[in-house]
């Protein structure tokens, strides 16, 4: 096993017993990190917004595969949580990772469906509208309201 591969697995292991205080330790200081929700982050924001993730209720997280390549490393995974408003939430993300020469991770960017998770969390709102970039902003815009509120509420940083 190549040890970016195991840094990884310990990383997707951390989230799945939410140790949060081991998460902030596997990005490098000037990490970034992307997905279509979260459009930039940097380490201490992406590790409190995983810090809020794998606080939501009934959270899960399942590794389906994970292929490395010369420069990066590419997982697909499954995350399940219940909303706030009582919605189950599947989705399936694929992550692409960059490191740099310490080991840690440099690069996180997560690929998925935005529509498909507007809907499950919002409902028919998200099946009328969840394509249009009018609730995909909203969305965003919200997302990035609770992570600003989490990380001042528990005085986060690393």
């Amino acid at each position: 096993m190549y040890s970016n591969e195991k840094l990884i697995l310990d990383f997707y292991d951390n989230l799945r017993k939410g140790d949060v205080k081991k998460i902030g330790n596997f990005y490098a200081k000037n990490a970034t990190f992307r997905d279509p929700i979260f459009i930039s982050l940097n380490a201490s924001q992406a590790s409190a917004m995983w810090a809020m993730v794998v606080k939501e209720k009934d959270f899960q997280i399942d590794i389906k595969k994970i292929d490395i390549s010369d420069r990066f490393l590419t997982a697909d995974c499954t995350l399940i949580w219940t909303c706030e408003n009582g919605k189950k939430v599947l989705n399936d993300i694929t992550s692409r990772f960059a490191f740099n020469t310490d080991g840690k991770i440099l690069l996180h960017s997560n690929h998925f469906d935005v529509y498909k998770l507007v809907k499950q969390t919002t409902g028919t709102i998200g099946v009328l509208f969840g394509w249009t970039k009018v609730l995909r902003n909203r969305t965003r815009r919200l997302a990035a309201e609770k992570l600003n509120y989490f990380m001042k509420e528990q005085n986060y940083c690393f």
